[in-house]
């Protein structure tokens, strides 16, 4: 599986605006990487996404997909077969009356037979956990549910590319939680290549590789531990340390560092556990 990307000095602005939105973005992402893409309101993100799965094509700069650049008026269709994109409401992304519909909606268009598009819809929604979901109504369901029906949608389609733009914001902290353990699956078990767009650097902990966007500049990028503990450039693009990253740097402070015992803390668990065996070092 390919799974790569490459933007290639990309400069963007929207048309009468006169200001750049993006403005020479040069990155490559890895087949099978899961890479979060951080930043302020207006940083720029979001649009970068629409680039990434052919929805926007470069005026100045190149985005070339799976080999394919998106200038190319014949690559568009197969890339967006590739990509797979999950947006922000899930209210605004389901369109059938039942979950089992919603999920072969995409499916039905793209002409696949009906025997494998049922195979595929019940292995998809057994994948996401929404059995004997199949002929609810979607808008009856929890957020959280609504979103790994729209997550579904995306992975029927058997992607190798996973956009995820804003997909969690709109959920309470159980919807959080229900999606992001589902991404962290899917990292686990699969290849897919996954791009987080997110405000929320405690989601971007989770991921291989973190890029901070500023006014649509990278200024950022690297693993998140490493990124996410740089104060001076978090302070700069107005975002705050996630909340492990805030109690590593108090310990540390206090002359008590975690990552003597673990330097790949991610998750609350993992620095209770470090806590506790720093404690019995002692």
């Amino acid at each position: 599986m390919q799974g790569t990307i490459h933007v290639d000095s990309l400069t963007f602005q929207f048309q009468g605006n006169g200001e750049n939105v993006l403005t020479d973005i040069s990155l490559s992402l890895r087949a099978g990487e899961w890479v979060s893409i951080v930043g302020h309101n207006g940083s720029g993100k979001s649009t970068l996404a629409k680039f990434l799965n052919g929805l926007l094509i470069p005026v100045t700069g190149d985005v070339t997909i799976l080999g394919m650049n998106t200038k190319d008026f014949n690559n568009q269709p197969l890339i967006r077969k590739k990509v797979s994109m999950v947006f922000q409401n899930p209210d605004n992304q389901l369109v059938a009356p039942t979950v089992a519909d919603d999920v072969a909606f995409g499916l039905e268009n793209a002409g696949v037979p009906f025997k494998e598009m049922q195979a595929r819809v019940r292995n998809t929604i057994h994948t996401l956990g929404l059995s004997g979901l199949e002929n609810s109504e979607p808008s009856r369901l929890s957020g959280g549910q609504k979103q790994r029906v729209a997550l579904a949608g995306a992975l029927v389609l058997q992607p190798e590319i996973l956009i995820l733009d804003e997909a969690t914001s709109m959920l309470d902290p159980i919807g959080k939680k229900e999606v992001m353990d589902q991404v962290q699956r899917l990292r686990r078990e699969t290849e897919l290549t996954i791009v987080m767009i997110t405000h929320d650097l405690n989601e971007a902990l989770m991921s291989d590789r973190v890029i901070v966007l500023k006014e649509g500049r990278i200024v950022g990028d690297g693993p998140p531990l490493e990124v996410l503990s740089h104060s001076e450039m978090l302070a700069d693009t107005n975002l705050i340390h996630p909340f492990i990253i805030e109690i590593m740097e108090g310990l540390k402070g206090k002359g008590y560092d975690l990552r003597e015992v673990n330097n790949t803390i991610i998750t609350e668990q993992e620095l209770v556990d470090a806590i506790w065996k720093l404690k019995q070092m002692m």
